[in-house]
């Protein structure tokens, strides 16, 4: 791959970047960034669409690659530096986006590997997911982690992955303001030492309850709910009230119920 003689200058943060040309080889790597496997050997993902785009252009995530459209580019001239820039038709945007609403603009992101220590938690309010499934949930969980300031989630090994498009599309860009852990939860709760509430169809109503602070919140499985397992290890369980005759909440929308409840 070689890079165009031209450089351009941005105009807002002043700095330079390198124009490349999108080749098959490319287009096949990103494609392939679609799978979990790779995207772990090859150390990236890819975040799509404008809003999306933005908000991790102006984190402090590695970017390594900008695939847009000259149109793109020309309204929202945020780079950063030694990033390369290719510039793209709206039909190669689309050969390499997985969502059928993209067609301007794809991130190729460094996934943040941070290592998980007990000390990431120990002074402040963390949610853990057991085995979440879908993807979207996760990313709006993460989305409202972010609303709320809650900088740590922590996932069963088994939970979707944060990295995942749909997910990525979810968090609308707060992906890269929350740390996303993946550790096995009986492991973790055998050294935990914080005060654990779980959600349940049938706990405490977390409208008349006061929190603890550091603290964990388990929000369980979209089918299943909390694991069996690691119901020895919660201190309290709450739930929200239902005063109709729902079944149930969607996992998303009970997190941001509780938490809006715990943080307000």
């Amino acid at each position: 791959m070689q890079a165009f003689n031209t450089i351009i200058e941005n105009r807002i943060i002043n700095r330079v970047i390198f124009l490349f040309m999108l080749n098959k080889r490319t287009i096949q790597f990103l494609k392939s960034l679609k799978n979990k496997s790779t995207r772990y050997s090859e150390g990236f993902f890819l975040a799509e669409g404008s809003k999306t785009a933005i908000e991790i252009l102006n984190s402090n995530l590695h970017i390594e690659a900008i695939y847009a459209t000259n149109e793109w580019c020309n309204i929202f001239p945020i780079y950063k530096n030694d990033t390369k820039l290719f510039i793209c038709t709206e039909k190669e945007i689309e050969q390499i986006s997985s969502l059928k609403s993209t067609r301007d603009v794809i991130l190729q992101v460094k996934i943040n590997a941070i290592p998980f220590q007990t000390n990431n938690i120990i002074n402040s309010f963390t949610l853990v997911l057991d085995d979440i499934q879908d993807p979207g949930n996760l990313g709006t969980i993460i989305r409202i982690a972010d609303w709320y300031g809650i900088k740590n989630i922590i996932c069963s090994e088994q939970t979707a992955d944060c990295y995942n498009n749909k997910c990525i599309q979810a968090t609308m860009g707060s992906i890269a303001r929350v740390n996303v852990f993946y550790t096995s939860l009986l492991n973790f709760f055998e050294q935990n030492t914080l005060p654990v509430y779980g959600a349940f169809m049938n706990g405490e109503s977390v409208s008349t309850m006061k929190i603890e602070k550091p603290s964990l919140l388990i929000i369980g499985n979209e089918g299943k709910g909390i694991d069996k397992i690691l119901n020895s290890f919660i201190t309290k369980k709450i739930s929200v009230n239902r005063i109709g005759k729902a079944e149930s909440l969607n996992a998303a929308i009970a997190t941001a119920i509780i938490c809006d409840r715990f943080l307000n």
